[in-house]
């Protein structure tokens, strides 16, 4: 009988436990973050989007988020979510509208977080020059790590978009 009753109180203590920490829980209203809050943005051209504040380009299949990692060399609030699909040269397009002037802007700098190592391409095209590709292998190391590619030898070419490819040659289940 003592065992049954010893049995009984720590369920009544595990209830009333329970029971008091529910009845502490407080709400917190949600946090909200503005791509941008700044109304004194200067224009540069040379960067095609940050995701907040500086978007000069349309890119297609890329959806604007909340930074899952704000910590190393990518302390931004925003930025693009692309998700590969399931052809080896899936990818996404940047609109360029007009000819890069590669001439003075040969580097295209980016911040790529990937949980798959793999290879990059940077294909340019459109415009009134055959296409080119240029190819670098990004780490899969889920941190933030930057990349340079440089195009200087495409700097007297025409191009109107960029097509950018993760995981270029692999097909996969998207």
């Amino acid at each position: 009988m003592r065992k049954f009753n010893i049995k009984c109180l720590f369920v009544i203590l595990i209830a009333g436990f329970l029971n008091s920490c529910t009845n502490e829980l407080k709400e917190f209203a949600t946090i909200e973050f503005s791509p941008c809050s700044d109304d004194n943005v200067v224009i540069d051209n040379s960067i095609l989007t940050d995701f907040e504040c500086q978007s000069n380009v349309s890119i297609t299949n890329v959806a604007q988020i909340r930074n899952p990692r704000e910590l190393g060399i990518n302390t931004s609030k925003f930025v693009g979510e692309y998700t590969d699909g399931s052809e080896e040269n899936d990818g996404f397009i940047v609109n360029l509208t007009a000819a890069v002037p590669l001439s003075t802007n040969a580097f295209f700098n980016l911040k790529i977080k990937s949980e798959i190592t793999g290879l990059m391409v940077v294909k340019l095209q459109g415009g009134a020059a055959a296409e080119r590709d240029f190819s670098i292998n990004i780490s899969g190391n889920n941190q933030w790590t930057a990349y340079f590619v440089d195009l200087s030898k495409a700097k007297d070419e025409d191009h109107t978009e960029m097509k950018i490819i993760f995981n270029a040659g692999v097909q996969t289940n998207g």
